[in-house]
C-alpha cells in the first residue's frame, strides 16, 4: 500500500473512532476555536531582520502554505511585497542592505537550499545560490566588508564533515576558507568571516596572524561545554555560554590571551540559555534563562532604559531579533503566554520606541489557557521541574496529555505553544516535565540520564504524572502520552513498558528500534555520535547492543493494551519512516490498536501548514475516542469551559 493510501487510512480509521464516542451537549458548548488559529500569528513569522544599516526591516509572511517576503522602509512605512515559491525557514539581510538570503528544505530532508532576492528590482525572481541534493548547508555569517559575500558551512566536499566556505551572492561561486580535516565543530569569525576560533574535540583554538597557525588558547573538561556567542575580534574579549569549572552553564567573558572566564551572568537555578552581543563584539547586551518562568537581564544600562517601558509586569519572553551594525537600532521582541508576540522597533541614539506588529493569537487571548511552572520530588530524591497547562477555572480532575519533549537533550519551556494551547482548549490538562537528561538545568542532571532510556528517565515522567494526580487536575484514568522524536521513543516506551499508565498514545516521528536507529543516522552525525553511544549504548558491542534491544519498545509490542497513533515524515533522515512503520507492522500482526500517518513532504517533524492542520484534526479525533468526550451531564462545570 502507497503512503497516500496510508494517510487516508489514518483519516477514515480516525473518523469512525471519533463517530462512536458519545457526543457532548450544544448549548453547554462555546464553538471550537478552528485549529488554523492556533497556528496562524497573524501572517509573521516573527522571525525580522533589520538591514545592517538598521533602515529597513524583512519578514516571512504566510497566509497557509503560500508565502511571502515583506521588506518595509522605517523612514516613510512604506512596505514592499515579494511572493515566493517555496517556504522560507530562514531570512537574514546580505551585508550590502540590497540582498536578503531565504533558506529552505522543502521536502523536510534537511539538505538546505540557499536563496537570494533583490529588493532592488521588485520583478527580480528568487533564484537559487547555494545548495545541491544531498548537501547540508549551515549558515555562518554574512560578510561586513566584502558585502556581497555570505559564510556557510557546507559538507560538499564530505558528508560527514562541514567545510567553511565562502559564498558570492552574485554568481554562486564558491571559494574555501577553510577545509574541516580534523574534525571541527564550529568556528566563531570575525565581522568580515575572517575565523579567529574554532573548537577541534575539547581544544578551543585561536588564529595567530604572526605564525599564520592555529594555537590552542584553552580547553574543556569531559562533558563541558562552550558556545561562543557574538561576533569574535581579534584583540577584543570573546563571549560565550560556558559551564567549564561550573555545572550550570553561564554567561562569561573570556580573556583570548589566557582563556580565563569572567563571570557576567548565571542562574542559581538553570543554565543561562543564550546570550546577545553587541554587534561590534565590545560588550554583552542580553543574558536569558528559564528557571520557570523566562528570566532576562539586561546588562547594557541605556538598552535597559529604553526597554523598561516595553515589559509588562506579567511573565514575559524578551528577545532582541537583530541589531544594526552601529548597534544604535534594534528590533525586539516581547512574548507573553496568552497574547503571543509583540515587535518593537527601538531607536537608541534617537531616545524613540515603535510597536510594528503583534501576533494574532492576542486576538483569542481571553479563550487560551494559563500555564504554571510545577516541581516535584522523585522516587530517588531529584527535584524536577515542568510545567501544567489547564483550561480557566477547571474544578474537576481533567483527561490529560502527558506532552514529552524531544532530544532528550532539549527542554520543555514556558510561553506561547500552538500544541498545548490547542489541547487546553479541547479540555485536556497538558502536562509537561524536563526529565533528567533534558538541558538546562546543568552538566549533572543532564549526565543523570546516562542509561537511563527507559529506566529513570521515565520514571521522572510517572513521578511527574503522580504528582500531577495529587493537585486534583488530572483525571487517572484518562491519561494520553505524546511526544515527538525522543518524545515519540518516551511514548512508546509508555505505552510498551508501562501501559497501565496510558489509555492512549501518540508517537510523532518516534524511534521504535534503537540500535536501527543508531545505525542509520545522516553521516554529518559523525561528530556527535559518540555521545549517543555513552548515553544509550553502541550497536557494534553485542552486550551494548543486547541492552538496546531491551530499551526498543519494538521487542515489547505485544504488551500494548491501548490505542497507539504514530505520525511520521516519508523524508525524516534523523529518525526514519521505517521506525513507525515498523512498529505500525508489528502491532497489527499481533492485532493491536494502531494508526499510521505518514506524509510523504516531511521531514523530522511536521512543519507545513496544511500538514500541521491535517495533523492536529486527527490528533483531536483520536483523543476525543480515547480520553475525551466526556459523557453528557457528568462535569457540566468544565463542559462550560470548552471552546
Amino acid at each position: 500500500m502507497t503512503r497516500g493510501f496510508r494517510l487516508l487510512g489514518a483519516f477514515l480509521s480516525l473518523a469512525a473512532l471519533g463517530a462512536c464516542a458519545t457526543p457532548p451537549e450544544p448549548d453547554k458548548l462555546q464553538a471550537p476555536i478552528p485549529i488554523e488559529r492556533f497556528l496562524d500569528t497573524g501572517g509573521q513569522s516573527f522571525s525580522h531582520r533589520m538591514s545592517p544599516d538598521g533602515l529597513r526591516i524583512a519578514w516571512a509572511e504566510s497566509n497557509g502554505d503560500g508565502m511571502a517576503i515583506l521588506v518595509r522602509t522605517l523612514a516613510d512605512d512604506s512596505v514592499q511585497r515579494h511572493p515566493v515559491e517555496r517556504s522560507a525557514q530562514g531570512l537574514v539581510w546580505a551585508g550590502d542592505g540590497r540582498h536578503l538570503l531565504l533558506r529552505d528544505d522543502e521536502e523536510g530532508d534537511e539538505n538546505d537550499r540557499l536563496r537570494v532576492l533583490d529588493i532592488a528590482d521588485p520583478a527580480s525572481p528568487v533564484r537559487d545560490l547555494a545548495g545541491a541534493p544531498g548537501v547540508r548547508l549551515v549558515l555562518e555569517r554574512v560578510s561586513l566588508c566584502d558585502r556581497r559575500k555570505v559564510i556557510v558551512r557546507s559538507n560538499r566536499r564530505d558528508a560527514r564533515a562541514f567545510d567553511l566556505v565562502s559564498v558570492d551572492i552574485d554568481t554562486g561561486a564558491e571559494r574555501m576558507i577553510e577545509r574541516n580535516s580534523s574534525r571541527i565543530a564550529w568556528w566563531r569569525t570575525d565581522r568580515c568571516g575572517k575565523p579567529l576560533y574554532r573548537a577541534r574535540g575539547l581544544v578551543v583554538e585561536r588564529w595567530d596572524d604572526e605564525q599564520r597557525r592555529w594555537n590552542a588558547a584553552f580547553r574543556a573538561q569531559g562533558e563541558e561545554t562552550f558556545h561562543p556567542t557574538g561576533a569574535a575580534t581579534a584583540d577584543g574579549p570573546l563571549f560565550a555560554i560556558s559551564d567549564r569549572g561550573r555545572d550550570r552553564r553561564a554567561l562569561v567573558r573570556v580573556d583570548p590571551r589566557t582563556g580565563e572566564e569572567t563571570l557576567l551572568v548565571d542562574d542559581p537555578i538553570a543554565d543561562m540559555e543564550s546570550g546577545v552581543v553587541h554587534p561590534d563584539g565590545s560588550r554583552a547586551l542580553l543574558a536569558s534563562s528559564m528557571p520557570g518562568y523566562p528570566r532576562d537581564v539586561v546588562l547594557d544600562p541605556a538598552l535597559a532604559a529604553a526597554l523598561a517601558p516595553l515589559r509588562p509586569g506579567a511573565p514575559h519572553r524578551l528577545s532582541i531579533n537583530d541589531i544594526s551594525e552601529d548597534g544604535t537600532r534594534l528590533l525586539v521582541t516581547i512574548a507573553t503566554e496568552r497574547r503571543g508576540a509583540e515587535l518593537h522597533f527601538v531607536d537608541l541614539a534617537g531616545g524613540t520606541s515603535k510597536r510594528l506588529a503583534q501576533s494574532r493569537i492576542a486576538q483569542i487571548a481571553d479563550r487560551l489557557a494559563d500555564t504554571r511552572p510545577i516541581s516535584f520530588p522523585t522516587r530517588d530524591g531529584r527535584t524536577l521541574h515542568g510545567y501544567l497547562t489547564t483550561p480557566e477555572a477547571a474544578t474537576t480532575p481533567l483527561p490529560t496529555v502527558l506532552l514529552v519533549h524531544g532530544g532528550p537533550w532539549a527542554r520543555d519551556n514556558w510561553g506561547y505553544d500552538f500544541l498545548v494551547q490547542f489541547l487546553a482548549s479541547r479540555g485536556y490538562a497538558v502536562l509537561r516535565i524536563n526529565y533528567r537528561g533534558s538541558s538546562g538545568y546543568g552538566r549533572a542532571f543532564r549526565q543523570a540520564a546516562m542509561g537511563e532510556f527507559a529506566a529513570a528517565m521515565h520514571w521522572d515522567l510517572l513521578d511527574g504524572l503522580t504528582f500531577a494526580i495529587t493537585t486534583g487536575a488530572v483525571n487517572p484514568a484518562r491519561v494520553a502520552i505524546m511526544g515527538a522524536s525522543y518524545g515519540g521513543y518516551a511514548t512508546l516506551v509508555g505505552m510498551t513498558m508501562t501501559p497501565a499508565n496510558f489509555a492512549a498514545g501518540i508517537s510523532i516521528v518516534g524511534i521504535s528500534d534503537l540500535a536501527r536507529f543508531l545505525e542509520t543516522t545522516p553521516p554529518y552525525w559523525a561528530n556527535g555520535i559518540q555521545g549517543w553511544y555513552t548515553y544509550v549504548g553502541n550497536p557494534a558491542k553485542p552486550a551494548q547492543r543486547r541492552n538496546l534491544i531491551e530499551k526498543s519498545p519494538i521487542t515489547f509490542a505485544a504488551q500494548v493494551t491501548s490505542p497507539l497513533l504514530l505520525i511520521h515524515g516519508a523524508n525524516d533522515v534523523r529518525v526514519r519512516v521505517e521506525q513507525s512503520e515498523r512498529m505500525a507492522e508489528a502491532l497489527r500482526a499481533l492485532n493491536k490498536p494502531v494508526d499510521l500517518m505518514v506524509f510523504p513532504d516531511e521531514g523530522h517533524g511536521i512543519r507545513k501548514f496544511r500538514n500541521r492542520v491535517a495533523m492536529l484534526r486527527t490528533i483531536e479525533s483520536f483523543l476525543d475516542a480515547h480520553i475525551g468526550r466526556r459523557p453528557p451531564g457528568r462535569i457540566a462545570a468544565l463542559e462550560a469551559l470548552r471552546p
